[in-house]
């Protein structure tokens, strides 16, 4: 059993939304059990670093939703369509060791006017791309 703690965008005002903040949560309780669910979009909204916040919380990540914005508006954007450093994330999860799941989120009411397969597909097709070039940097090549 994982028990998750989601960060929380800015807009709620919240005292969650940097990792030292969600430590102040799971770090008390001192259970293996207890983990975070990292929302990349709720951390861009809230000026937090996306790749910093996985280095920051490494073991304790359990679960990344992610999708993009350009810091403002919560649109829940395919990752590439906004100004989420999607690279230096996907370096980041490698450099943890990050094997749990990836939940790509999208917003139903932003992109009412265009299929989910078409969506599914973009979020794939951008995440691949990154990937490369993470491994690129990775390699040298």
């Amino acid at each position: 059993m994982s028990i998750n703690v989601e960060n929380i965008e800015g807009e709620f005002d919240s005292a969650y939304r940097t990792a030292e903040e969600i430590r102040t949560i799971i770090d008390p309780v001192g259970s293996a059990a207890m983990g975070v669910c990292l929302d990349a979009g709720h951390a861009h909204m809230s000026d937090v670093s996306v790749a910093g916040m996985v280095r920051e919380l490494g073991r304790d990540l359990r679960e990344v939703h992610f999708h993009d914005n350009l810091g403002k508006a919560d649109r829940h954007r395919v990752v590439g369509v906004g100004s989420i450093d999607w690279v230096d994330v996907i370096r980041a999860l490698d450099e943890i060791n990050y094997r749990s799941p990836i939940v790509f989120e999208w917003c139903g009411t932003y992109w009412s006017d265009i299929p989910f397969v078409d969506i599914a597909r973009g979020h794939y097709f951008n995440w691949r791309q990154f990937e490369a070039m993470a491994e690129a940097i990775r390699t040298g090549k």
